[in-house]
């Protein structure tokens, strides 16, 4: 699992934080960020606090991006679907932009590690 340190302020127990990769936090991804198939798939996310909350913050994620995207952005997400199991999030979409580029991944979101340096 990914660890990062995340101040306990943004934690609470209504919420789920989902981290994207690069420690932005919130979902975000985009087509732009992968020079191919291996490498989109590859990326890791985790969350902090409930679990299930995450698809709701992955589909506002979507939502934001894709708002972006019929705003003048080049790049969209063609959401399809998001689980829960356990204490882990699959979800599954698209990553496409103006440009030609297009990644199919499902991603598995596990629960963020803490870092030593919180207690």
């Amino acid at each position: 699992m990914k660890s990062l340190f995340l101040a306990s302020i943004l934690i609470s127990s209504a919420h789920a934080i989902v981290i994207s990769p690069d420690s932005v936090i919130g979902f975000s991804d985009s087509s732009f960020h992968y020079q191919n198939q291996e490498e989109a798939q590859a990326a890791e996310f985790c969350y902090w606090g409930r679990v299930d909350l995450v698809c709701a913050e992955v589909q506002l994620g979507v939502q934001n991006r894709n708002m972006q995207y019929y705003s003048g952005a080049h790049d969209k997400i063609d959401y399809q679907s998001c689980e829960v199991i356990d204490d882990k999030v699959i979800t599954s979409y698209t990553l496409s932009d103006d440009y030609g580029s297009e990644f199919k991944v499902t991603r598995t979101i596990d629960q963020c590690t803490r870092s030593s340096i919180v207690n």
